[in-house]
């Protein structure tokens, strides 16, 4: 896999922001927030963190 750029890097890390932001928003937890989106809990937190 080929290595992102700076562009990029920014990027991901405001997806990871924005995810985050949302799922606290709702006032749930990872978990349910997951499940809500039919992906598991272990990915979410991959996305959260960027």
């Amino acid at each position: 896999m080929p290595k992102l750029d700076n562009i990029d890097l920014v990027l991901k890390e405001k997806i990871a922001r924005r995810i985050k932001d949302l799922r606290e928003r709702s006032g749930k937890n990872q978990l349910t927030f997951a499940s809500d989106a039919e992906k598991d809990r272990q990915t979410l937190s991959r996305w959260e963190t960027g």
